[in-house]
Order: structure tokens, then sequence, then C-alpha cells
């Protein structure tokens, strides 16, 4: 995991290297190497003892995925449905079995679980 950090000169003539939040923690030395060493000791101490510092990724939520999944292509009324719509079709616009199994898998499968599960 990498963690900014900011190293910056201060008054009595050392380093002082610190870090924002969610763990604001700053440490001094000699070098700025020193300075990022006790910087690094401070921040395992904050995370001993079961503290977790995670990151999530928030991506858009997709409104179509609400209704991926919907259909049972089982029930007869949807499969009516499909021949309804299969004989309707001009055709020189029907779909070939590529196009039929795509759109199947659109219509009758679950969206995946954003949570990966």
């Amino acid at each position: 995991m990498q963690i900014p950090v900011l190293v910056e000169p201060v008054a009595s003539n050392g380093f002082r290297a610190r870090t924002g939040e969610p763990l604001p923690v700053s440490a001094d030395g000699a070098t700025p190497e020193e300075a990022v060493r006790n910087l690094r000791a401070a921040l395992e101490r904050q995370l001993e003892g079961g503290k977790q510092l995670r990151a999530v990724e928030l991506a858009p939520e997709n409104p179509w995925l609400a209704l991926a999944g919907m259909h049972d292509p089982a029930d007869p009324l949807v499969q009516q449905w499909k021949e309804e719509v299969a004989a309707y079709r001009p055709i020189g616009t029907r779909t070939t079995p590529v196009q039929t199994e795509f759109s199947e898998k659109l219509l009758f499968q679950l969206p995946p679980d954003p949570n990966g599960n």
C-alpha cells in the first residue's frame, strides 16, 4: 500500500514527514529519509491492534442492470412473446443464432454481483 507523504524542512534544521487523513501522523528526523522511517514506524503503530486501512472503489451504478434477469426463459408467456417477436420481424432483419444467444444472455441472466460474490 502506498500513502502520500509530505516531507518538509523544519526550523530546527531537521525534516518532518507527515500524512493526511485518515491517518494524520507526522514524524521528525535529521534527514528526509530518517523522517520517513520514523513516520513509517508511527503508521505501523497506528495500524496495530486490528485497525485496517483499505481502498474502496466507487463505480457508477448502471441503471439498466435492475432490469437484467427479470424474464424467466422457461415461462410460457416469455416463450410465446419471443415467438411473436420473431414472426413479426421482416425476413431480412431476423437475428442469427449468435445474436439470439447474446440477446438471451442480456434478458435472462442475472446481473453480476458488484461485490464479486
